[in-house]
């Protein structure tokens, strides 16, 4: 599902702009809602907004090399990035992570030996694991 939840209190609003295919899987989930028709928007109990928001998705990561001392600024392009909780390079945190959007997040990558590593966007919704996603050089 492509939902888009903007947050208010203890309840959100999710639009779409496919009601007619998502509308019906929605309202099936268990939890508390209320559809507007005339807009195409569903409250959202806080507590189940994750049970309407796809798994992420990594399309591409920019730069794909960089140095092995760390510090390279590093985006990564992708859907369903809000909620992502950090950035793995080959198993070390990323630092200055930051979800700039539900389809870009930005970091810097940590110090590593030269070679290829693994990316990995932690997300509770499923983490994204990008095989070789980034070579320190």
């Amino acid at each position: 599902m492509a939902w888009s939840i903007k947050p208010a209190g203890s309840w959100g609003v999710a639009t779409t702009t496919s009601p007619g295919t998502e509308l019906a899987a929605a309202l099936a989930k268990p939890g508390s809602w209320g559809y507007h028709p005339g807009s195409n928007t569903l409250l959202v109990r806080k507590d189940q907004w994750a049970s309407l928001l796809a798994l992420p998705e990594v399309d591409n990561i920019t730069p794909t090399s960089g140095t092995t001392a760390g510090s390279t600024g590093v985006t990564i392009n992708g859907s369903g990035l809000i909620g992502s909780t950090g950035v793995t390079f080959g198993g070390t945190a990323a630092t200055g992570f930051l979800v700039n959007s539900d389809s870009v997040l930005t970091c810097l990558t940590p110090a590593k030996s030269a070679g290829p590593v693994n990316v990995v966007v932690l997300n509770p919704r499923g983490n994204v694991t990008v095989t070789n996603g980034y070579a320190y050089v």
